[in-house]
């Protein structure tokens, strides 16, 4: 008399259920590319808003500490932009073997960041490290930080409004400077809000 065998099971996946997998897969991708694509807009636009408003509080922590006027200024090409910080050059202070001496900051050429320093170190914010971030308005006007109360020098300050290039029409950022030297990180109206930022209205 025989023994009876049991039968042998294959080990691996039918068809249908990889069909299955697949479908799972694909449905998953479809829903995680766009929140992954948003979540890198907003990273990226926050950083390059945060740098800038780093650099406007350094230079205005370094203009009174050293009570040295500090400017920050913007400078826009081609879609390209950058702000540079740069330091009142005292007189006993040399540039390219130059003395210098100025109860006003100059202006530096951001797109040339050796020339825009800060206490010795280089202050460039520009889009080379944010490129999927576009300056749309403000920054016509540099900032001239006070050496004795840190107020903008006219008085006037501005609004620098960043926009995210992959989502141009969901997330911007407005930074506005007050006459005071404060900046302050906001949402414009019509934008989505995120990472904690208020509405600018």
């Amino acid at each position: 008399m025989r023994p009876i065998q049991s039968p042998r099971w294959q080990a691996g996946f039918t068809l249908v259920e990889l069909m299955v997998v697949l479908a799972v897969m694909v449905i998953l991708a479809i829903v995680a590319i766009p929140s992954f694509v948003d979540y890198l807009a907003r990273t990226r636009l926050r950083t390059a808003a945060d740098g800038i408003v780093g650099q406007l509080a350094l230079a205005r922590s370094e203009a009174t500490r050293r009570h040295r006027n500090v400017i920050v200024s913007f400078t826009t090409s081609s879609g390209a932009w950058c702000s540079g910080g740069n330091q009142t050059v005292l007189a006993d202070e040399t540039t390219e073997g130059i003395s210098l001496a100025s109860a006003d900051a100059v202006a530096c050429d951001c797109t040339s960041p050796t020339t825009c320093l800060i206490n010795g170190n280089q202050s460039v914010v520009s889009s080379t490290d944010n490129s999927t971030v576009e300056l749309v308005s403000g920054g016509t006007v540099p900032l001239q930080f006070d050496r004795n109360v840190g107020t903008i020098n006219n008085l006037t300050g501005d609004t620098i409004t960043l926009r995210s290039k992959t989502r141009p029409t969901r997330y911007e950022l407005s930074i506005i400077v007050g006459a005071l030297g404060h900046a302050r990180i906001c949402v414009p109206s019509g934008f989505a809000t995120f990472g904690g930022y208020q509405s600018c209205s």
